[in-house]
């Protein structure tokens, strides 16, 4: 099993990939930005994706960014999990259907994507 990180912070992607591989998760890629996750998305099975991650110019605005990520797991079919510190960001996310973890959650999120490929690995 292959997990994309898509997240700025250094220290949070690390921990994040730390959490991932003592999971059993083979290969972790990481993306800090919307280009780089568009490109490696490819690449694996899963996302993991942080709502705070920067957007460069010419890329849709902050809060929209997660959501293309989002979008695009949809249409290779991969599992997403959404991690967020902002009340509004996680309402929006459930109304839309997206599994989302509050910050603090974070480790149960990585639970939850490790355990939802399992699953989905099974149906597909």
């Amino acid at each position: 099993m292959t997990i994309l990180i898509v997240e700025d912070d250094d220290q949070t992607r690390h921990d994040l990939g730390d959490q991932l591989v003592a999971e059993g998760v083979e290969k972790v890629f990481e993306a800090s930005d919307l280009t780089g996750a568009l490109v490696a998305i490819r690449k694996v099975d899963a996302v993991l994706c942080c709502d705070a991650f920067p957007v460069t110019v010419g890329e849709r605005p902050f809060e929209l960014a997660w959501n293309t990520v989002y979008e695009a797991a949809q249409s290779l079919a991969k599992p997403f999990v959404l991690i967020t510190a902002d009340q509004d960001t996680w309402f929006g996310a459930l109304r839309q259907g997206v599994q989302v973890f509050k910050e603090r959650d974070a480790a149960e999120a990585v639970l939850h994507l490790v355990r939802s490929f399992g699953v989905h690995a099974l149906t597909a």
